[in-house]
């Protein structure tokens, strides 16, 4: 019995480990954003020609700073990157303060980028 409950606590520590890893992973993922300038950023950015929209993951996709009703539209004609590492379900405190961070700059970028092409954000 007792080798039964040391395989049992083994088996749960190293089938959490994968899991650790990966909520590690999505941190990870997110922390350039705390040196990243949107507007910098959107210029490189337009310089190759790149319109492509910033957006986070929720339950499912948003492009912060424009009107959610013309994601679609928005996405046709610009293209949409989703920033990995974001989510609707924070992990901790950490991984939801730069799921903020995230979701601000990418409204700050994607203003400034649809601004710089002629384009109100609540319009195409």
């Amino acid at each position: 019995m007792r080798a039964f409950a040391a395989l049992a606590i083994a088996l749960t520590f190293f089938a959490n480990v994968p899991a650790a890893r990966a909520e590690e992973n999505q941190i990870e993922q997110l922390r350039w954003i705390e040196k990243a300038n949107p507007t910098t950023d959107a210029e490189a950015a337009l310089k190759k020609n790149d319109h492509t929209l910033l957006a986070v993951q929720g339950y499912t996709w948003v492009i912060p700073g424009t009107d959610e009703s013309r994601k679609s539209e928005y996405k046709t004609r610009y293209g949409v990157r989703v920033i990995q590492g974001t989510s609707d379900a924070a992990i901790n405190k950490e991984h939801l303060r730069l799921i903020r961070l995230a979701t601000e700059y990418a409204a700050n970028y994607n203003r400034y980028l649809l601004k710089r092409l002629g384009v109100q954000p609540n319009a195409l």
